[in-house]
């Protein structure tokens, strides 16, 4: 055999263990790529157990929340309707944890913003009462007298002092209250 052929054929096989090596360590690369994808995906599946333990904590704080804001606005009611002249006081926190504070009149559900000024006049003191206040200061010139009248009632059986300005006069006072007219 000829030395050029045998040269030939050494850098031939000479490339080519340069070629095989190079493949070797893209392998070598591929299997601790391959063992980190593994542990990666068990971190991936640890944390996702944790998140959904945490998801479950939330959703429970939640539901605890949630008990005792309605027991916060169920008691605000009860304690406006005390006051209130007639229909009833709804305090509700909604879905997306909006404060909703409004009227059930003898025929629909009413914000506050849609209350009239008479019916506003009227919702204060309860909506003050409801929140702790002991002195009520109502300005009551929105009220008609028979309105007046139920509002003074309920007043007096809430056992609260009450400081009322109208230009109309109540059709009754209770007998306990002092007067002043001007």
């Amino acid at each position: 055999m000829d030395t050029a052929i045998l040269k030939d054929m050494i850098n031939g096989l000479e490339a080519s263990l340069i070629d095989l090596n190079e493949k070797r360590d893209i392998f070598i690369k591929a299997k601790g790529l391959n063992e980190e994808t593994e542990k990666l995906r068990a971190e991936v599946s640890k944390v996702h157990f944790e998140l959904e333990n945490e998801k479950d904590k939330l959703k429970g704080m939640n539901e605890e929340k949630n008990q005792a804001m309605a027991t916060v606005t169920s008691s605000m009611a009860r304690r406006m309707n005390d006051v209130l002249p007639s229909g009833s006081a709804i305090v509700e926190i909604k879905d997306d944890g909006s404060l909703f504070i409004g009227w059930f009149t003898k025929t629909a559900k009413v914000p506050y913003s849609g209350l009239s000024g008479g019916e506003q006049a009227a919702f204060d003191p309860a909506l003050c009462k409801a929140l702790g206040g002991s002195i009520l200061a109502v300005e009551a010139a929105e009220i008609d007298g028979p309105h007046l009248t139920d509002a003074l009632r309920k007043y007096e059986a809430a056992n609260i002092q009450v400081i009322v300005s109208s230009c109309h006069a109540p059709e009754e006072v209770p007998e306990n209250w002092n007067t002043v007219l001007l």
